[in-house]
């Protein structure tokens, strides 16, 4: 068999599995009791609000931010009384290239939720985000650092136990990559934070 033949039987075989990595990563069993339906509940809707955020150009030319999700987010959490239950994707200082100064809704949530966890020691706190925000285990991020400290129950989801949704990159990561671990911040420019990052934030 001719050298060529042998590479397009080599990379016949290498896509196959990758085809098989794919399927399989995107169809495994999930934990148990993560997927989860429960009741219907009908409650008459009254007093309702729309609440914006907003980032516009005025007519004077200046930009501004009106955040008024944020803020009925912090005003749920002043006037909790018994448990805080805290859910955010992006949770981070990340700005990319953006060169415009903008509010700091991370180090604002942070320091609230520790003031209340101060105020009130007995209260359950848990906060949810993504590996996304540490760059995936490249990047330290001091406002879950200083959560943790604080006592406030700190969890960060784990995506190996479930389903990839991206079919092009996961089985490469999964196959190449993912055994030389991610790196440390700064090894690689990533598009999240000019800083760089370790190689799964770059080759999401």
């Amino acid at each position: 068999m001719s050298r060529f033949k042998k590479l397009l039987v080599f990379f016949a075989v290498l896509l196959v599995f990758l085809g098989v990595v794919s399927i399989y990563q995107a169809n495994k069993s999930l934990p148990e009791n993560l997927n989860l339906a429960g009741k219907t509940h009908r409650i008459p809707a009254e007093n309702i609000r729309f609440l914006k955020a907003l980032s516009f150009i005025d007519a004077s030319g200046n930009s501004r931010v009106e955040q008024e999700i944020f803020d009925e987010i912090f005003n749920l959490i002043k006037n909790a009384r018994h448990f805080i239950l805290v859910d955010m994707f992006l949770f981070n200082d990340f700005l990319g290239y953006d060169p415009r100064t903008h509010r700091n809704l991370s180090g604002e949530l942070t320091e609230l939720l520790i003031k209340r966890k101060e105020n009130n020691p007995d209260m359950k706190i848990v906060f949810i985000t993504d590996p996304i925000n540490t760059l995936y285990g490249s990047h330290n991020l001091q406002y879950l650092e200083k959560l943790s400290d604080a006592g406030v129950e700190v969890v960060l989801t784990d995506l190996r136990r479930l389903r990839d949704s991206n079919l092009v990159y996961s089985p490469l990561w999964r196959t190449f990559f993912q055994w030389f671990g991610e790196g440390d911040a700064g090894f690689l420019p990533n598009p999240f934070n000019p800083s760089g990052g370790g190689w799964r934030c770059v080759l999401t």
